[in-house]
Formats: structure tokens, C-alpha cells, sequence
């Protein structure tokens, strides 16, 4: 599409997706331009970038929309009602809202379901080491480490598990994730620092938002040797 072969309504429906930032290069030049010239364009402009920002920053997988055509064709699709009235603008902000939802959810089912085969694939993959510890094990595998614990212990309020990883040759701890099981006491955790840089894992109960050092008695120290 070209500024010049566009006609006014066919830019109109590009406002939706630049004002959520999810026009190529080409495209978002040409929207960018028209709305330096068009009262009615820009004022639409104006009306959808505040839904469209709320939207995007309350999902919880930020994603990148320029690179999810799902994203884009659900946006379009919403944005092309059978006539534009006066209440047009309003109705498109539901529209985008729900768009965006209905996008943002299945791709990141999609994006979750392929990184649980990931997991999965490591866990029990050739080269995978296994390290025995109470409640669960820890997996090493690639430059990655795992923590698959089956049978952790509830937790009170305003407390977490933590993890704590030790370098080689290091003498402190180091803190890590913090995690909380399901009501099986069970969770899967990989671990922030590579495998080559770990020596040691540990797990504690901490207060939430984690510490900087144990405050409790580790409930295993486990070298990976």
C-alpha cells in the first residue's frame, strides 16, 4: 500500500494498529503521514492510543506485536465495521480491547505450550544430570538447571521458597528465584543463573519478594558434582 493508492477510509483502519505500535516500517511511514494532515484521522488517533497503551502494558506476556500477524489480523478484523457513526470511535476501543485479548491469549498459550515442550525435552534429554533432594531433584541440563520439586511443604502467609545458587570457588550464597507450589506441592522452576556459573543450589522459606541472604535454615544444600 502507498499513500497514494490508499483511499481515506483504508488509512483510517490503519489508526487502531499504529497507535498500538503494530504497523511494519512501510505502513506506519505512510499512517504516520497521513495523520500529519488528517483533523479526523488524528482525532481518531487520539481517542484509541490510551485504550490501546492500557491493553497493551496489562497483558502479562509483553509481545512484540510488529512480529505476530495474529495479532494484527484480529486488530484488522475488529476495526472494520459494516458502517462508521458517530459512536465509531468508541466502539472500536471495545473492539481493540477485545482484539487484544483474544490475541494476546492464544498466542501466548501457543508461545507457553512450545516452551513446556522445551522444559520437557531438557528434563529428560540426553546429557540431562539428575541431583537428588528432599522433596523433588534438580536437573542440569545444557546451560540450564532445574528445579522439579514434587513435594514441598504449604507455605504460610507472606512467605515464598527461594532459591540460592553458589559459584565455583565462591563463598557466599547468591540469592535466585522465588517460587511457591501448587496445592500438590509441586513446581517446576528454571533457574536464573547459567549452569556452568552454579556449584551449589539451595532452597529457603523467605518472606515474599525474596531475600539478599538466608534467613532460615536451608532446606537442602545440594553440590552438583
Amino acid at each position: 500500500m502507498s499513500s497514494m493508492q490508499a483511499s481515506h477510509d483504508e488509512l483510517l483502519d490503519l489508526v487502531a494498529v499504529y497507535a498500538l505500535g503494530a504497523l511494519g516500517a512501510e505502513e506506519a511511514r505512510i499512517a504516520s503521514m497521513h495523520l500529519a494532515v488528517c483533523t479526523e484521522c488524528r482525532a481518531e488517533y487520539d481517542a484509541l492510543r490510551p485504550a490501546a497503551d492500557a491493553v497493551a502494558y496489562a497483558a502479562d506476556d509483553r509481545l512484540d506485536l510488529v512480529d505476530c500477524p495474529r495479532i494484527k489480523r484480529e486488530i484488522m478484523r475488529a476495526i472494520r465495521p459494516p458502517q462508521r457513526s458517530a459512536i465509531f470511535v468508541a466502539s472500536t476501543v471495545a473492539a481493540l480491547a477485545a482484539a487484544l485479548v483474544f490475541a494476546f491469549i492464544a498466542v501466548s498459550a501457543e508461545r507457553k505450550a512450545a516452551e513446556t515442550d522445551r522444559t520437557i525435552a531438557a528434563l529428560v534429554g540426553p546429557g540431562a544430570r539428575q541431583y537428588d533432594v528432599s522433596a523433588g531433584e534438580i536437573v542440569k541440563s545444557g546451560d540450564h538447571i532445574y528445579l522439579v520439586m514434587a513435594k514441598l511443604a504449604p507455605l504460610p502467609a507472606g512467605r515464598v521458597y527461594q532459591a540460592w545458587t553458589l559459584a565455583p570457588g565462591a563463598k557466599t550464597m547468591a540469592p535466585n528465584v522465588t517460587f511457591s507450589p501448587n496445592s500438590q506441592g509441586f513446581v517446576l522452576v528454571t533457574l536464573t543463573e547459567a549452569a556452568q556459573n552454579v556449584g551449589v543450589v539451595a532452597v529457603s522459606v523467605e518472606p515474599s519478594g525474596g531475600s539478599q541472604a538466608p534467613t532460615t535454615k536451608p532446606l537442602f544444600v545440594r553440590p552438583l558434582t
